[in-house]
């Protein structure tokens, strides 16, 4: 048997086999990859494989940034985009960012493009704000270490949501839990009080520096707290914490005892007054 006749037999095993799926366009005789219908790929995993390119735009914040997933293969593909995804910044004076929330689902049809808008956190808070500039690099081999922070915080964000309402309710609103979170990364990659208080005060609170201080000292030993056992990865120990600060926004027994007969004392008393 001649040596091409055996690799087009090879190839036919193989894609018989299942996996990805290779093509050949009509009038040629290169074999195209193309994914397999059935699975559902990580970016990592679809650029690995070439079957497509992915990119962001800025939006002059640290909140958000827009993703740009572009088909480069002639088959449907099925993908997940996870949270922790590392955009590099093209100004390099300026923060890169690394998205906060998962984009969901994309389904891709041979050659399809997709959008959205999905939150990020700043990575450095001693950079300028990224401006809106285009075509941000996503770092396939980001080891930095966020991506695993974001990941363990969402494994535990139903009690530290939790938590968080309880001790104000401002935090009833996902976008100052995500401006909580974005504190803790700060402080996690040992940002300075100073450089966390300006870039409220100019980016969030419109450059009202009293409101910012309020908010941050509200929330800085917590945050702070919090970015030490992260670092360790220890669940244990983050469940015990949240324990503890739930004990201190919510209210004992004898505590809610105590304030129910003060109540009643007072209209008792009011009730003696009106009767003289």
């Amino acid at each position: 048997m001649s040596y091409p006749v055996l690799a087009i037999l090879i190839s036919v095993m193989i894609a018989a086999c299942g996996g990805n799926k290779e093509h050949t366009p009509p009038g040629s005789s290169v074999i195209v990859k193309v994914p397999d219908p059935n699975k559902k790929y990580t970016l990592k995993e679809a650029i690995a494989e070439g079957f497509i390119t992915v990119s962001a735009d800025g939006m002059g914040t640290f909140q958000n940034i827009r993703v740009n997933i572009e088909s480069i293969t002639q088959g449907e593909i099925n993908l997940s985009v996870p949270a922790g995804i590392y955009f590099e910044n093209p100004d390099i004076s300026s923060q890169s960012l690394i998205t906060a929330k998962e984009g969901g689902k994309v389904k891709l049809d041979k050659f399809g493009k997709t959008d959205f808008e999905v939150a990020t956190f700043c990575t450095d808070v001693r950079k300028s704000v990224p401006a809106k500039l285009p075509n941000w690099n996503f770092n396939a081999n980001y080891s930095g270490g966020l991506d695993e922070v974001i990941r363990f915080y969402g494994s535990h964000e139903r009690s530290i949501n939790a938590w968080l309402e309880k001790k104000n309710e401002i935090f009833s609103q996902e976008e100052n839990r995500l401006m909580f979170m974005q504190v803790v990364i700060w402080f996690y990659e040992e940002g300075e009080y100073k450089a966390i208080l300006q870039m409220l005060a100019q980016h969030v609170f419109k450059n009202d520096i009293e409101r910012a201080k309020l908010w941050l000292d509200g929330i800085q030993a917590e945050a702070q707290e919090l970015s030490r056992i992260i670092k360790n990865r220890d669940g244990e120990a983050l469940e015990q914490w949240l324990k503890a600060q739930l004990l201190e926004v919510i209210p004992t027994n004898d505590q809610f005892v105590t304030a129910v007969e003060s109540a009643n004392t007072r209209i008792e008393n009011v009730t003696r007054r009106f009767r003289h």
